[in-house]
């Protein structure tokens, strides 16, 4: 045992917030360290007693806001502390022999506080000029009014000379952290739960790492015209599913490409040629010890033609596959046309007729090349041509309208109402169809059901703009209004609806909807919260949709191999994606790479997943309980399956 002579340290605590019936703590509780030795040095059984590392703690009498008490006699770090109090550190407090310390006067306020630290690159002790940011997470703020403002609640911190830092006064809540020192690359960590009045520890220190420098060889070395390759390097914006440009520019004649100086992490590489035409989409990593990328395009020259009916089509074709690539060809009066696509395979095709004012996704094509490096593409659409006019409620045409056709959830064409309010779709399958319209000020039509037949003309429609229907609520978690969530509506009816709105500081939200719409599936994700599935009436609850959150829900793994689409009781199908928060390109939380699986937190009731949405033998059903386990999802060649259940 180590006797260490000792001195004395004095100070004020004050407790604003305390009152007659909630009176100040009798003391404070000092918990003291030796600091780390410097840079270098290490401490170990034979050192100076003085240089010895050794923490505890002392409790210290409070009497009229003063304290006083005894300490080791050596250089400390010292933390005060009282039970639902933010602590206040002092870094390297010197205490001599038989003397007294005044600590100085600390404020002993109520609420949460969050501390860490952060490491540089090669142990440099130099952290002067980081940065530390701490804002609430909420769903792509950078896209909405209520976002910006949540976002503005952000709490920046000062670093201590050995790079601790102390965020103090937190509201509960879900908060990301930022920290950027200029030269390096920033480190940020999302999902930091702050649940109660206590101080949340970061663990490990947070590292910045140097800046990194990035090269990819493109072969052949020159786009179909023989003009350099454009490269371009985007980064999701933080916590969003938005991109944005980091770095762009075009190869040497050699298809070689540098960028020096870049942030580690993620980015999205493209490749285009000299029309614009996007040939490679891939997400890479980047870190300073990255090897260069070699990136090899397979270059099919392709010929074909394009049609409705017996009638060629003069029109805009866009190419795309799920690599990301985007190709545009065009063809001409004949409906012939010519291009290069970056591989073979399924590709899904756009056509947008000459004039500009639609677009008509055609069945996927499968591209298949020849030993002489060609296809021939035959892109046949059936004969048929929808016509009408777009009005308002006086039946005054309208320009400018969006005109959507739908079959089922298939998106069929999207086109303009012209200068008179005429609409024409050429080339649509010979099914029943439903067709809508929309424009500014928010009007919107009812839905026209119409049944084709092969190489049928249906002429003089007419959509009636309405004013569209509002949708107006809040979100609540156990009588607390929850700001920052996601509300996610969609309606299966036609037209088929789908929208977002957020939650403000006040938990309010407000949404759009088509004059049709009745019935509304609604799913609400508020970071660190359960998730939300519920059906709205809106003609019984539109003005006032309380959206209250379960606090007592259960786990559902759900297995995510095959596109797997979920209701709630006798709800509508949801896709997958509709149920986490994009994170600026991460991995939903939950979803674990190896099996494949996705774990929800979600409120009880009845569950099915059926792969595509549409029931099949393939769905499995069960019974998720409160505070329960439930595993869905039909294993990969395994036909039906029931829900496996689980005890907490």
């Amino acid at each position: 045992m180590m006797l260490w002579p000792t001195a004395t340290v004095t100070g004020e605590a004050s407790f604003p917030d305390s009152s007659e019936g909630d009176p100040p703590p009798g003391e404070i509780t000092i918990r003291f360290a030796s600091p780390p030795p410097p840079l270098g040095l290490s401490v170990g059984r034979d050192g100076d007693s003085a240089s010895r590392l050794f923490e505890s703690e002392q409790s210290c009498p409070l009497k009229a806001e003063i304290f006083s008490c005894l300490l080791p006699a050596t250089r400390l770090d010292l933390r005060l502390s009282a039970p639902d109090r933010i602590p206040s550190y002092i870094w390297d407090a010197d205490l001599s022999v038989g003397e007294e310390l005044n600590l100085g006067a600390h404020v002993m306020a109520r609420g949460a506080s969050l501390v860490g630290s952060v490491t540089l690159p090669g142990n440099s002790d130099d952290v002067s000029g980081v940065e530390v940011i701490l804002e609430p997470e909420v769903v792509d703020s950078s896209q909405s009014p209520a976002g910006n403002r949540m976002a503005s609640h952000r709490r920046q911190a000062d670093l201590q000379a050995r790079g601790f830092f102390q965020l103090r006064g937190l509201a509960v809540g879900i908060y990301s952290l930022t920290l950027r020192k200029e030269g390096l690359s920033p480190a940020r960590i999302v999902g930091i739960e702050i649940a109660d009045t206590e101080e949340y520890y970061l663990g490990e220190a947070v590292s910045l790492r140097p800046l990194a420098s990035f090269e990819v060889v493109v072969t052949p070395q020159l786009d179909p015209e023989g003009a350099p390759w454009s490269l371009r390097l985007k980064r999701w914006k933080p916590l969003t599913r938005f991109l944005e440009d980091s770095q762009a520019g075009r190869a040497s004649e050699a298809g070689v490409w540098q960028v020096e100086g870049l942030e580690a992490g993620s980015y999205l590489l493209q490749i285009e040629d000299d029309s614009g035409s996007k040939h490679y989409s891939k997400e890479i990593e980047i870190d300073a010890n990255r090897l260069p990328l070699v990136v090899e395009l397979e270059m099919v020259r392709v010929t074909g033609r394009v049609s409705a009916g017996s009638e060629p089509l003069h029109t805009s074709l866009t190419f795309l596959d799920t690599h990301g690539s985007k190709i545009q060809m065009g063809s001409n009066e004949h409906g012939e046309f010519q291009g290069v696509l970056p591989r073979s395979g399924e590709w899904k095709v756009k056509a947008t007729p000459a004039g500009g004012r639609g677009q008509r996704f055609l069945p996927p094509v499968e591209v298949i090349r020849e030993p002489d490096g060609t296809a021939f593409l035959d892109l046949s659409l059936p004969g048929t041509r929808v016509s009408g006019t777009v009005v308002d409620e006086e039946g005054e045409s309208v320009s400018g309208a969006l005109v959507n056709i739908w079959s089922g959830k298939q998106i069929q064409t999207q086109l303009y109402s012209d200068a008179e309010g005429a609409f024409e779709a050429l080339g649509l399958p010979p099914i029943a169809v439903d067709i809508s319209a929309e424009a500014a000020g928010g009007l919107m039509s009812q839905n026209l059901t119409v049944d084709l037949e092969e190489e049928e003309t249906v002429e003089d429609l007419e959509l009636v703009l309405q004013t569209k229907r509002h949708l107006r609520g809040i979100v609540t978690f156990e009588g607390r209004t929850v700001a920052g969530a996601s509300v996610r509506l969609s309606s299966p009816q036609p037209p088929p609806f789908a929208g977002e709105a957020l939650a403000g500081p006040g938990g309010r939200f407000e949404l759009e909807l088509p004059p049709s719409v009745q019935d509304l599936d609604v799913v609400v994700l508020a970071p660190g919260l359960p998730i939300k599935i519920t059906r709205v009436d809106v003609d019984r609850q539109g003005s006032n949709v309380n959206l209250g959150i379960d606090p007592f829900p259960g786990r559902l793994i759900l297995s995510v191999v095959d596109q797997p689409w979920l209701r709630r009781e006798q709800g509508n199908f949801l896709p997958f994606w509709q149920l986490f928060v994009i994170r600026g390109g991460q991995p939903p939380q939950g979803f674990d790479p190896s099996t494949g699986s996705m774990e929800l937190l979600l409120e009880s009731g009845e569950y099915t997943v059926c792969p595509g949405g549409e029931v099949s033998d393939r769905c499995a059903s069960g019974y998720l309980a409160p505070d329960g386990l439930l595993r869905l999802g039909a294993e990969p060649g395994r036909e039906g399956g029931d829900g496996d259940v689980a005890s907490p």
